[in-house]
């Protein structure tokens, strides 16, 4: 919960409690229909206090963490527990017999210190695996953790939040060693006391005690109604999970630990990509690409040394899905150790990396709804078998004929983009023909911002590796943009930005114009083989390049009988080319 909702819940809790019982509650209650919000939330509290008798002895240790759990903090001193209090707002909690820590949950890193947490509040899903991973540090092994929190029991919604799917969040849980022991669904008591907080809201704003301006009661409502719709709908649930850590004897991964892209340095992966592509680490690309590009990752490292293990990383790339505005993301970076990729199936290092990646950025209800990428046939039946990818199409090598009755249709000139200031204005004039001839399928964006980002703030750009050419109709109107590189002793069309209906005719130009250089070269133009009808009236011939097109199956989202054949990729589209 944010902030400004749990303000709101506090002081609406001290309103109805008045001052003779100041004893903080947590936000969400347990009991029947028609008990008034503090009842409800007192039988939690005491809910809580059952369970915690039942795990702990006296002199057992205990953290408490979470915005209402000092409301647990005289219960527990009372058994006698070793109690360590996190704290992180205004509250000050003062107290003889017990630890209490100002801060952030993942900032109190004693190690293997406790018996028992209790965890209470919104962890996002993006948190997931930070918050796991803290819990793995501060908990003796067979410790456990109690967690009261929300999540998504529905994700089948194309519709983004951040509270982490259900599915996800027991995987993930299970694959950093816990055992679930328990799970209660409180959804039903949650529903209820938001009903009950949204009335008391009301009668509160209207009796204007709120002290809030217009716009922030405004959007406390708002957000209120919406969780409570969520609760309504079964998409939004509240659960009360044991977890305790027992990682099994089998596992060999206990001191690996999980990170993100901002938790190392770029030179930290270099020995790793240079083991697993067997060239030079180009810590400039890297850097445009997750650094100026916002890529994204999941790395497994050894807990003491820090040593890179696996990796596994993303680019953003706005699309447009069937027509409506869209993030994927293209899975890029798949490298593992020589030892580490040895290992196969669901309980190797390859996989707890990978899926951890697709649970935190591809699918219906996460940052980016689709993923795709250009994996060499071994790694996609590795993937498949996984259960991590399925198939959405072949990846095909064009070569292009050229044709003396096309020439002259399309004149192609030299373009140097960095002298050219309408430019940009042209591409974005370009895109929109473009986009809609594909509003029946799923093509990358290629607007200005894209062509900026992909080609001119590449590295490659700088060390010359792109060209660029402008198509100009008989008329002298722009009517394309092509960027193309060499490739061995062709020139490789990488991008073609231009209504759908002159694809065919730019790529002729294109394949007239490499025929026509000093240095006669064959034009290669590589494409998802779905989308060939666009290329009527073009001659070419295909070759086979062994590269499919994968999307995410793992983490909820769409299938892939639906994306099969409706992406338009390019070798542009690749983060390497």
């Amino acid at each position: 919960m944010s902030t400004p909702f749990l303000s709101l819940v506090s002081r609406l809790l001290l309103e109805q409690q008045g001052p003779a019982d100041p004893k903080p509650l947590l936000c969400y209650g347990l009991a029947t229909e028609g008990e008034a919000l503090p009842a409800r939330q007192a039988a939690m509290l005491h809910s809580l206090q059952e369970s915690l008798a039942e795990h702990l002895n006296q002199g057992d240790s205990l953290l408490l963490a979470g915005p209402s759990q000092h409301g647990l903090l005289d219960f527990c001193l009372g058994k006698g527990f070793d109690v360590t209090l996190v704290q992180a707002d205004e509250k000050q909690i003062a107290s003889a017999d017990a630890k209490v820590i100002k801060g952030d949950f993942l900032d109190h890193g004693v190690s293997n210190a406790y018996d028992l947490v209790i965890l209470e509040g919104t962890v996002r899903y993006l948190d997931q695996l930070p918050t796991l991973q803290h819990l793995r540090k501060l908990l003796r092994e067979g410790g456990t953790c109690l967690l009261l929190a929300e999540f998504l029991d529905d994700d089948s919604a194309i519709e983004a939040s951040e509270l982490p799917n259900l599915t996800s969040f027991r995987q993930l849980a299970q694959r950093l060693g816990f055992q679930l022991m328990q799970e209660r669904d409180l959804s039903s008591d949650a529903r209820q006391s938001l009903a009950l907080l949204q009335t008391s809201s009301e009668h509160w704003f209207q009796a204007g005690q709120s002290g809030l301006a217009e716009d922030e009661r405004q959007a406390l409502t708002v957000q209120l109604q919406s969780m409570l719709a969520g609760f309504e709908a079964g998409r939004r649930c509240l659960r009360l999970f044991e977890l305790r850590y027992a990682p099994a004897e089998t596992d060999n991964h206990r001191d690996v630990e999980y990170a993100a892209i901002n938790e190392f340095h770029p030179r930290d992966v270099a020995t790793l990509f240079e083991k697993s592509f067997d060239t030079a680490f180009d810590e400039a690309l890297w850097r445009w690409k997750y650094e100026t590009g916002a890529g994204r990752c999941v790395i497994a490292r050894q807990a003491d040394s820090g040593q890179i293990l696996a990796h596994y990383g993303g680019a953003p790339r706005r699309i447009h899905y069937f027509s409506k505005p869209a993030l994927a993301i293209q899975v890029c970076d798949v490298m593992a150790l020589p030892e580490v990729r040895r290992q196969y199936g669901q309980g190797s290092l390859f996989f707890k990396t990978a899926a951890t990646f697709l649970e935190r950025e591809i699918g219906n209800t996460v940052g980016h709804l689709l993923g795709f990428g250009f994996p060499n046939q071994k790694a996609m039946n590795i993937a498949k078998r996984l259960s991590l990818y399925d198939k959405t199409d072949d990846f095909i090598e064009l070569e292009i004929a050229s044709s003396d009755q096309h020439r002259g249709q399309l004149q192609v000139q030299s373009l140097e983009p960095d002298h050219n200031p309408a430019l940009l204005d042209e591409i974005d004039r370009l895109w929109q023909a473009m986009q809609s001839g594909f509003a029946q399928g799923i093509i990358g964006v290629r607007d200005a911002d894209y062509f900026r980002y992909r080609y001119l703030q590449h590295p490659g750009h700088g060390r010359g590796l792109y060209h660029y050419r402008q198509l100009l109709d008989e008329q002298g109107r722009l009517s394309a943009i092509a960027v193309c590189k060499r490739h061995g002793e062709s020139w490789l069309l990488l991008d073609l930005i231009c209504a759908r209906e002159s694809l065919a005719s730019a790529l002729t130009a294109m394949a007239d114009w490499a025929a026509a250089e000093p240095e006669p070269s064959a034009l290669k133009f590589w494409l998802t083989k779905g989308q060939l009808d666009a290329l009527s009236g073009a001659n070419y011939s295909v070759h086979e390049l062994g590269i499919e097109i994968p999307c995410n199956s793992w983490n909820p989202g769409p299938a892939a009988d639906l994306l099969y054949g409706k992406w338009w990729l390019t070798a542009g589209d690749m983060d390497f080319m």
